[in-house]
């Protein structure tokens, strides 16, 4: 009954109250052919996340992350990574960062 309640309540894109959410960070991994984009999930990944390295297309991938409902999405894509970037999603907004940024690079 809670987590209807929980889903319920909430207005638009679903987002996991931080209290309960399962996974706060989601790995999408859209390049699964890409061996950079492979090599910087792989480094990202500790467990502690959710990691979406399966065979579909980016649409797929993001539509179901939006149902998970993780607050904060990576999106890795040969396109970004050719220029060294990233896509950091949180609660809707989009900033592309360098990957230097990032601690396990």
């Amino acid at each position: 009954r809670l987590v209807a309640a929980i889903i319920e309540s909430s207005s638009g894109d679903f987002v996991w109250p931080s209290i309960i959410v399962p996974y706060n960070i989601e790995i999408i991994n859209l390049g699964t052919k890409d061996q950079d984009c492979i090599d910087f999930c792989n480094r990202q990944y500790d467990g502690s996340q959710l990691y979406d390295d399966r065979d579909e297309r980016p649409g797929v991938k993001l539509a179901d992350a939006d149902l998970y409902g993780c607050p904060v999405k990576l999106v890795v894509g040969p396109n970004n990574m050719k220029n060294r970037k990233v896509e950091y999603r949180h609660n809707g907004k989009v900033v592309i960062l360098d990957i230097d940024c990032f601690f396990r690079f």
